[in-house]
């Protein structure tokens, strides 16, 4: 059994490298995200770890070794977490674009036609566009948008995930 002081570690990290990532994105929004967040919260904790415990300052936690791999895959789990649902969060998603209607609206029932007056669809697309050629998965040449290896990759990855999940290849 995990020891309670385990969990909170775990949680207290976690807690730790948020703030530092929202304080670093308040003063200084980085041009890679996606890789920012992997080190600030895979690699930056992780170091951390192997420090505290090569220096023996685990031990003055009354935290064995075992304990801290423990604390890190705990901090790991939270992690993985907050990064997989920071895209939504930071593209205005449109699915969270309408919840938020429905919360300023103070409304229960909103039709097609009220829903579709708060998008704009160009600016949708053309978000999205842009946040794939900032990451460069896909290249612009002016009158042409070209995959590149990554993004290949990464639609080959989730049509596999798709396809393993049983849903339809419309999908993506």
């Amino acid at each position: 059994m995990i020891k309670p002081f385990v969990n909170l570690s775990g949680i207290a990290l976690f807690f730790l490298f948020l703030f530092c990532h929202v304080f670093h994105w308040r003063f200084k929004r980085p041009k890679n995200e996606i890789l920012t967040l992997f080190v600030q919260f895979v690699i930056l904790p992780g170091v951390f770890i192997v420090i505290f415990v090569i220096a023996g300052l685990h031990g003055k936690c009354l935290l064995s070794r075992l304990d801290m791999v423990a604390v890190y895959f705990l901090h790991l789990s939270l992690s993985g977490v907050y990064i997989a649902s920071y895209p939504a969060a930071q593209a205005d998603s449109p699915s969270l674009k309408i919840l938020r209607l429905y919360s300023e609206s103070n409304a229960t029932e909103l039709t097609i036609a009220e829903i579709s007056r708060t998008f704009n669809k160009e600016k949708i697309l053309s978000d999205r566009l842009n946040e794939l050629k900032h990451y460069r998965w896909l290249h612009y040449d002016g009158v042409h948008f070209t995959s590149t290896w990554l993004s290949t990759l990464i639609a080959y990855i989730y049509q596999v995930y798709r396809s393993l999940l049983g849903l339809p290849k419309k999908g993506i």
